[in-house]
């Protein structure tokens, strides 16, 4: 045998030892590409709920059948071609599921299954079912899906007592009328077949709560559906209605309605009856207007307008004050900044964080009040040290050119105004600095929808590089992901009259399509400035913010709080600003807020809990103070250390408080982390040593998994940054600017970065479980640093288990094991055929990997003095969240414009599991007490969530309302007074597993599937 099915062999028995342990009724072997069971399961003669989905089973041992007791049996995902008949002494099964294994006929001893609630089958080897199968007449659920169906069997018509149909990826094209005769039926899914019409036998099914018909051809409704008064979701998406019947007014139980991917051009009147809807999603349409009884919808939680042809949004949308998620994305004619916008439905799935509605709306109804155009925009100039930007900042606002200038340490901002015709455009210029150690930084200003001078000189002989260098962070940084357009670039070929630039001009516009223009210009001569200006006007006109109508009011408060003669102000004090000089609404002022923020006018990080009270008035300020805490307050010595007292000397003039303020935006920026509980220590990982301490050689061998991330652009920072989001797990491991090793559960991680070759490594060595949680925690880090770059879109590949130096591509593993086939690599030998399953469950769990697998939702509470345990909480919880366990909200997750108070009851009111970090600082807080604590105690009482206090600290717990319920780490004994604090930590982690992984199996199998529609 070799030695990775004993491996596998030898994870399995771990686990089972585990549940031995811990007289647990519930074990999971799934993905983990077993070929055969160990002979230590048959011990388990108690077991309730068997996983064993996801393996290479092609047979199953004749002892399965002694487990007698279990109730809930998986074997999904294998190659089993039969079942043997021991299996049929399981009579206590109440849940089957079957799917997607090499089964040629099922098994007749599910006849005699009378505690069976629940089947699944789905196989494409199933091209018959027996007959005898409507003798399971007690059957709740019955899914049949991707079973290649072209009609449906007469015994269906018997399983009267059925609740769930899943019929779901079959060839159906028409439907029996005695459909109708199964009237229990409170959910029916029928998506993804060939239906072009429905029987009206279809109306008697009166007790339907879902019906799902979505990607099938369907043209028209029958009117007889108008019965099915008891429907709460609808799925109509992907069909060819032009038209909706005027029966749909009558569904007033609706709560959510999905009619995307149609072809309708209007919305008829009677669908304002629907009120109680809760989503309505009518994207990818033809719609160009909207009716005022949108308005009406006064229930309306998530509104998908995205796809269609808009022109102009009705005024009674701003009634609708329930509304938490809107999307307008791709109607060109509604002329919204993509900033305004924010991300779109697919990246919000994805965690990122929806903009408010309130602020989009604000916006949009604030551009049709009467104003003038903004005519404002930002210039970024780019480039090498000594390339001379700032001498041609200075030229551009016609300034004489002087040998004697300094230096830039940051970024210098100068506003100017640039004549083009009639119209005068200011320009925010921001002249970034060009040594290496400030790139990291920079980033965190580069924007999209501004226009880019690259300036590059030949007096190096380095603008090839600089070039392909520079033009590569454009794109990564300056490119709207929605649209797929990069801000405009303008290269300046400087210094040219005694340097001059060579570079290929058309080989790099076909590479990068959003150069506009190459111009040669010379400074001290003063050549090519003319030139640069009638370029820049040409391209100003095409920028978003330059058309922006601005109303009076937005335009009083703009020039006021540029004329103030201070760096910032509270944001209380913004808002009375606001309200005094005609601009009274909160969700307008946020509105405002965004657009500000983005020209670079005024910065606020209403995002972060730690920063959203203070905006900041003078930009300079802020890059100042960050570039100079980068550059002179982190020590020399390779240790990448700030202490408090250093920034309080290169910040003298700036308050205590504020001092901290810029720390924290160094963190905000992932520039920095905390180095103790004190909080006036913090490591700069872009400080850390450039050299790589010498390394063992336990990178190498089978046990260690390979991961490569191959970019077109490597920006600088982007490993630092990675060390600053998982610096828990590198505490006394070494740190260098490129690399870092992580620890954890035993297992430890390699990753460093090549610059040279734009390349991240990433090594993990350890048990596989251990193993793969730490890659899933690792993967999860830098899919969010990549989500955060627009541009950046690396590949990400896997070595091969058992073919060392081969790599293959993730992301097509992943669509190869969607689409149930093989996958191929190049090897020096040939193409040699690869399992996908088998190698993705090296990294991830196939429970992860399944968009509608149940997760739990996981709310935290917690005082913003812990936000550093906060941190340490979300890294302990990476690992499971990669496994598919759970999804978690904090006030983290809030964004500007949104009603906070509002959106953390609903969270609150939605979670599964509630997370009270305890502390002093959480027992004085009135808002936590008052909402958070009361909200999750009542929930936790009528045992609709679980409630769990993580004990950061000695304080009144035991004495409170929450010592009745369960307490992190076990025994109460506080995480600050464990030594060391992982160790605590772990242990959280542990029982949290433990919580969610029963969680997830006490929920029924046709709810672990989440809706499909």
């Amino acid at each position: 045998m070799s030695r990775q099915p004993t491996k596998k062999i030898s994870e399995a028995e771990k686990r089972i030892g585990e549940v031995i342990r811990a007289r647990s009724l519930s074990l999971d072997l799934s993905g983990l590409g077993m070929t055969q069971l160990p002979s230590s399961l048959s011990q388990l003669n108690q077991l309730q709920r068997l996983h064993l989905d996801h393996n290479k089973l092609t047979g199953l041992p004749e002892w399965l059948g002694q487990l007698s007791q279990i109730r809930w049996l998986d074997l999904s995902s294998n190659q089993l071609t039969m079942l043997p008949d021991s299996l049929g002494q399981l009579t206590q099964l109440q849940e089957l599921n079957l799917s997607f294994n090499r089964l040629l006929t099922v098994p007749d001893w599910l006849s005699r299954f009378t505690q069976l609630q629940t089947l699944v089958l789905g196989d494409h080897q199933l091209t018959s079912l027996p007959d005898w199968l409507g003798q399971i007449t007690w059957l709740r659920e019955l899914w049949l899906i991707d079973s290649q169906l072209t009609m449906l069997p007469d015994w269906l018509r018997q399983l009267t007592r059925l609740q769930t149909l899943w019929l779901l990826g079959n060839q159906l094209t028409t439907l029996p009328d005695w459909l109708g005769q199964l009237t229990q039926l409170q959910t029916l899914v029928l998506s993804d077949n060939q239906l072009t019409m429905l029987p009206d036998s279809l109306g008697q099914l009166t007790q339907l709560r879902d019906l799902d018909l979505s990607d099938n051809q369907l043209t028209m409704l029958p009117n007889k559906l108008s019965q099915l008064i008891q429907l709460q979701v609808l799925s109509l998406r992907g069909n060819h209605l032009t038209t909706l019947p005027d029966w749909l007014g009558q569904l007033t139980q609706l709560q959510r309605l999905v009619l995307s991917d149609n072809q309708l051009t209007a919305l008829p009147d009677w669908l304002a009856q629907l009120i109680q809807l809760r989503s309505l999603d009518l994207s990818d349409n033809q719609l160009t207007t909207l009716p005022d009884w949108l308005g009406q919808l006064t229930q309306l939680q998530t509104l998908y307008l995205g796809g269609n042809q808009l022109t102009v949004l009705p005024d009674t949308l701003q009634q609708i004050q329930s509304l938490d998620e809107l999307f307008l994305h791709k109607n060109p004619a509604l002329r919204f900044p993509r900033n305004i916008l924010g991300p779109e439905i697919q990246a919000v799935r994805r965690g990122k964080r929806a903009s408010s509605p309130k602020a989009i709306l604000d916006y949009y109804f604030g551009q049709k009040q009467a104003g003038r155009p903004l005519n404002e925009m930002k210039l970024l100039l780019v480039g090498r040290g000594g390339s001379g930007k700032t001498s041609l900042a200075r030229a551009l606002q016609g300034l004489a050119f002087s040998q004697r200038l300094k230096d830039t340490k940051g970024v210098r901002i100068t506003p100017w105004t640039l004549r083009s015709g009639k119209d005068r455009i200011k320009v925010h210029t921001w002249d970034f600095a060009g040594q290496i150690i400030t790139h990291a930084a920079h980033q965190f200003f580069f924007t999209q929808q501004s226009l880019y001078i690259l300036v590059l000189t030949g007096r190096e002989n380095s603008e090839r590089t600089d070039a392909e260098y520079w033009l590569r962070l454009i794109k990564a940084f300056g490119t709207d992901r929605a649209s797929g357009e990069t801000s405009p670039v303008i290269i300046a070929l400087n210094k040219s009259k005694n340097h001059p630039c060579h570079v290929d001009r058309n080989a790099l516009r076909e590479k990068y399509p959003f150069i506009v223009d190459f111009i040669d210009t010379d400074c001290k001569a003063g050549t090519g400035i003319s030139a640069l200006k009638q370029t820049m006007k040409k391209t100003a006109k095409r920028l978003p913010a330059v058309r922006l109508s601005f109303p009076s009011a937005w335009w009083a408060i703009k020039e006021a709080l540029e004329k103030k003669d201070r760096d910032h102000l509270s944001y209380s004090d913004y808002r009375a600003l606001c309200a005094r000089l005609g601009e009274p609404s909160e969700s307008k002022q946020d509105s405002l807020a965004i657009v500000l923020h983005a020209l670079g006018v005024a910065l606020n990080y209403a995002d972060d809990v730690r920063l959203r009270d203070t905006t900041i008035l003078n930009p300079h300020w802020v890059t100042n103070g960050i570039y100079t805490l980068l550059r002179d307050a982190t020590r020399a010595d390779g240790s990448g250390e700030l202490h408090l007292k250093d920034v309080q000397r290169v910040l003298p003039k700036e308050t205590p408080a504020m001092q901290r303020y810029m720390v924290e935006l160094m963190r905000r920026f992932e520039l920095a982390f905390p180095l103790n509980e004190a909080g006036d220590r913090w490591l700069v990982a872009q400080r850390l040593a450039e050299q790589q301490p010498n390394l063992c050689t336990e990178w190498q061998g089978s046990n260690v998994t390979h991961l490569r991330y191959h970019y077109t652009t490597l920006p600088e920072g982007l490993v630092p940054r990675f060390i600053t989001r998982t610096y828990p797990l590198s505490e006394g491991q070494p740190r260098w600017v490129n690399g870092v090793i992580l620890e954890e559960d035993g297992c430890r991680a390699l990753i460093r970065a090549d610059q040279a070759e734009r390349l991240v490594t990433v090594a993990v060595r350890g048990e596989p479980a251990e193993r793969r949680r730490l890659l899933g925690l690792i993967r999860a880090d830098f899919q969010r640093i990549h989500s955060d770059i627009e541009g950046l879109s690396p590949k990400e590949e896997i070595e091969l288990a058992d073919k060392p130096g081969t790599f293959v591509d993730l992301h097509v593993l992943q669509l190869d094991e969607q689409n149930k086939q093989s996958s191929s690599a190049a090897t020096s030998g040939g193409t040699i055929s690869v399992d996908p399953s088998t190698e993705l469950n090296r990294v991830s769990t196939p429970a992860a990997r399944d968009p509608h697998q149940w997760k739990a939702k996981l709310f935290i509470s917690y005082s913003s003095k812990d936000a550093k345990q906060h941190d340490e909480l979300l890294q302990r919880l990476k690992p499971l969240l990669s496994e598919g366990l759970v999804t978690t909200w904090s006030d983290r997750c809030l964004v500007v414009g949104q009603e906070w108070d509002k959106i953390i009851r609903r969270e609150l009111k939605e979670a599964d599991v509630i997370i009270l970090l305890v502390s002093a600082a959480l027992e004085a807080s009135n808002y936590i007490q008052d909402v958070e604590v009361d909200c999750a105690v009542e929930r936790a009482e009528s045992k609709e969530a679980v409630l769990a206090s993580i004990v950061l600290e000695k304080c009144q717990w035991k004495h409170s309302r929450l010592a009745k319920y369960q307490v992190l780490p076990p025994k109460g004994a506080s995480v600050r007074d464990t030594k060391p604090q992982r160790n605590a930590w772990h242990a959280v982690a542990e029982e949290l597993r433990a919580v969610l992984e029963t969680l997830r199996d006490s929920k029924p199998s046709a709810k672990v599937i989440e809706r499909l529609f």
